[in-house]
Formats: structure tokens, sequence, C-alpha cells
């Protein structure tokens, strides 16, 4: 049996995993007498260790459900042949140094929970074959060199929970069908490239809890339809183009530990309640016509309209 938590049924499956720092780590490629288990293995954890080369061997093991190999530091492409395995419902690749595109063969896993890719050097677009993957709950791609648009299919999964794919280089619009994913608590699309308007469509995901879509380059006024998300505890929307006032509601958002709506275009006056009542917990710097606002802000006062004074 390999060492290293590497876990070869499921009794020691459940057993947790404690990153010993002192333990003997498994170095080189994954022995290929692991196919000797091809239909008996069900779960196969070989996360945080030392495992370099192919894992080519895996893709013989049709019985799998759960396979974790990840923090590891194994290179080249996330071969074609894990389309083999129709029974996984959790694979985890993530921070490791996988290249290539993210095989559309993946979009078979009718199964599939949950999809860890992060922190990887992948390239090219993200496969609409995702949106197959109906019963997919994360959706985990951020850190990687992923490019294009999103495809409309992947954010139509109503199952998701947490969809993250910061840090790539993602383009176009955020799809009016991410309203679609009705059981969103955590959306993560910042440090892209993406552009046009914020969808209003986002006011269907009444549970989301984190929204985060800084550093890319959305423009246009926030949604007064977004109103509805009174779950958000995190929003982040700086360094964008964004342009308006400041909404009057965010103020009312009673769960909200942090509002980031630095480096944009916004003006008039910053609202008093709520959030913005503590000067830790939002941010509005680089929107060189807001007025008002706490006085801790240091802000100009706002001029009345004409007809007012």
């Amino acid at each position: 049996m390999v060492t290293g938590c590497v876990f070869l049924s499921d009794e020691l499956a459940r057993t947790p995993c404690v990153d010993d720092p002192n333990r003997d780590r498994f170095k080189g490629e994954l022995p290929s007498s692991i196919a000797n288990f091809s239909t008996a293995l069900q779960e196969l954890f070989a996360g945080q260790n030392q495992i370099s080369g192919s894992i080519q061997v895996v893709t013989n093991l049709i019985g799998l459900t759960r396979l974790v190999i990840s923090r590891n530091s194994i290179t080249g492409e996330i071969p074609k042949g894990i389309g083999k395995l129709p029974r996984l419902e959790e694979l985890h690749l993530h921070e490791n140094r996988f290249s290539g595109a993210v095989p559309g063969i993946i979009g078979n896993f009718t199964k599939l929970r949950r999809l860890y890719l992060f922190k990887n050097n992948l390239s090219g677009y993200i496969p609409c074959s995702l949106g197959n993957c109906k019963q997919l709950e994360v959706l985990s791609l951020y850190g990687n060199n992923l490019t294009g648009p999103i495809p409309k299919a992947v954010v139509s999964l109503s199952a998701t929970i947490d969809f993250n794919l910061a840090h790539n280089s993602m383009t176009g619009p955020l799809p009016m069908e991410v309203g679609d994913m009705s059981n969103l608590v955590e959306l993560d699309a910042s440090n892209n490239r993406l552009s046009g308007e914020i969808p209003i469509t986002l006011s269907k995901c009444i549970m989301l809890e984190s929204l985060s879509l800084g550093h890319n380059l959305f423009g246009g006024r926030i949604p007064s339809a977004l109103s509805t998300l009174k779950s958000l505890n995190f929003l982040d929307l700086s360094r964008n183009k964004l342009s308006g006032q400041i909404p009057a509601y965010l103020q009312n958002f009673t769960l909200l530990q942090y509002l980031n709506l630095s480096h944009n275009n916004l003006h008039g006056e910053v609202p008093q309640e709520g959030v913005f009542r503590n000067i830790s917990s939002f941010s509005i710097v680089g929107n060189i016509k807001l007025c008002g606002g706490i006085k801790n802000l240091g802000l100009p006062s706002c001029q009345l309209p004409e007809e007012e004074i």
C-alpha cells in the first residue's frame, strides 16, 4: 500500500489526513500496481505528497467515486482517459502543475458534485460540456490561465453553491443565465477581464453570501435589482468602471460586513447607515466625485440642487 495519506479502502478514506511535516511523503509517479484495483477501489486519496509525472494509471480505476491527488507536483495535461471514470462524484486535482486545457470529457461525469482544479497552469476555454454536470455543487477554477467567455451552460447549473474562477483571463460578459444558479452562496469572478454590465438576473440568487466581481472591466450602474441580495455579508465591486450613485439599499443589508466599491467612477452622496457607519467595513477610495457620508471619510458636503437652495 502506498504511504502518505493514500487510502485504499472506504474505512480508511474516512480517517482524517493530518498534514504532519515529519511524516513520510510518497515521491515519484503513482505505481502501476494501483491499476490492479480497477473495479474494487472507490476512493483514492494521495494529496499533500511529492507525486510527479503522469497520473495516466488512474484512468484504469473505473470504480472510483472520489479521486484526490491535490497538492503535489504533477505536470503535463489532465489525461483525456479520465473520461473512463463515469462514477466520479469528486475530482480534486488542485495545487499541481497541470497545463493544457480542461478536458471537455469531464462533462460526461453526470454524477460529479465537486470539481477542484484551482492553482494549476491550465489554459484555454472552459468547456461548455461542464454544463452537463447537473449535480455540480462546487466548481473551483481560480488561479489558472483560462481565457475566453464564460459558457452560458456552466452558469445555468442550479445545483451549484460555490463558483470560483478568480485570477484568470476570462473575457466578455457575466452571462444573464447566472440567475439560474438559484442555490449559489459564493460567486467569485474577480481578477479577470470581464466586461459589460453586472447582470440584473443576479437578483434571483437570493442565497448569495459572497459576491466578488472586483478587478474587471464592468461598466454601467450598480443594478437596483440587486436589492434582493439581503443575505450578502461580502461584496467586492472594486476596480471596475462602474458609474452612477451608490445604491441606498446597501445600507439596509444587515448582514453585510465588508463592502468594497473603490476605484470606480461613482458619484453623489455616500449613505451613512448600515455598513457605511463603520469606516473599517467599507472602502470607496478612488471615486473622486463622491460627497457626504460619515465625518471620518473627510469628503466634501454634498451641494443641494439649485431648486432646493
